[in-house]
C-alpha cells in the first residue's frame, strides 16, 4: 500500500514539474496526460502460447497420496488453460501401490463441455489408475451415463488425457433419445 502512494506522489510530482517546465503555447490544446505502466513487481505478464504437449501436462491427474498409503474421499478437479472444469475425479478409496499405479473404489468421472456444464459421467465398482499413461482401467462392472444413453458393460479403458475410452467384453447399451445421438 505505501508503495502505491509512494507511486503516485512521484507521478503527481513528475506532472507538476512538467507542465511548469513546458512553455505556453497559444490556443492549442496538448490533451490529457495518459501514463502507462509498463513494468514493475506487480504487472502481469504475458502468457505464451503452449504446444500439445505442455497442454496435455497441465491436464494430466496427479493424485498426492505417498506410495504405500490409502486415502478416502478423494476429489480430484481438472481444470483446462482458462480455468474452466473439465473433469471431476473422484473415488471413495485409493491406495497408492507404486510410483505410477493407485487402485481406487467406487470410482466416478464427471466430464464437462467447454462451458463448465456436466457432459457425461463414468462410474466403476473399482478401478486402476496409471499415472504415466493417465488410463483409467478397470475389468470390473461400470456405467457410462449420459442425458440421452446409459452405457453398461464389464471391461473399459479410459484415457483422461484425450478423453476417450475402449470398451470390451459384454456390452449394454440404452438410448432414450436417439434423435440426440
Amino acid at each position: 500500500m505505501l508503495a502505491n502512494r509512494a507511486l503516485v506522489f512521484t507521478t503527481f510530482t513528475v506532472l507538476i514539474c512538467s507542465s511548469s517546465v513546458l512553455p505556453a503555447q497559444d490556443s492549442q490544446d496538448l490533451g490529457p496526460v495518459v501514463i502507462e505502466e509498463t513494468g514493475g513487481p506487480n504487472a502481469p505478464t504475458p502468457e505464451p502460447e503452449l504446444t500439445e504437449e505442455e497442454k496435455k501436462a497441465q491436464q494430466r491427474i496427479t493424485i498426492p497420496i505417498p506410495v504405500g498409503q490409502d486415502a478416502r474421499g478423494l476429489k480430484i478437479p481438472s481444470f483446462n488453460s482458462v480455468g474452466v472444469l473439465q473433469m471431476e475425479f473422484s473415488a471413495a478409496e485409493a491406495l497408492r501401490v507404486d510410483e505410477e499405479i493407485v487402485k481406487l473404489d467406487d470410482v466416478a468421472i464427471e466430464l464437462f463441455d467447454d462451458e463448465g456444464a456436466s457432459n457425461f459421467r463414468i462410474e466403476m465398482v473399482a478401478a486402476e489408475f496409471d499415472l504415466e499413461t493417465q488410463i483409467l482401467s478397470t475389468n470390473q462392472p461400470f456405467t457410462v451415463r449420459r442425458t440421452d444413453f446409459k452405457l453398461e458393460g464389464e471391461n473399459v479403458k479410459f484415457d483422461t488425457s484425450t478423453r476417450k475410452g475402449h470398451v470390451e467384453g459384454k456390452v449394454r447399451m440404452y438410448i432414450y433419445d436417439k434423435n440426440a445421438l
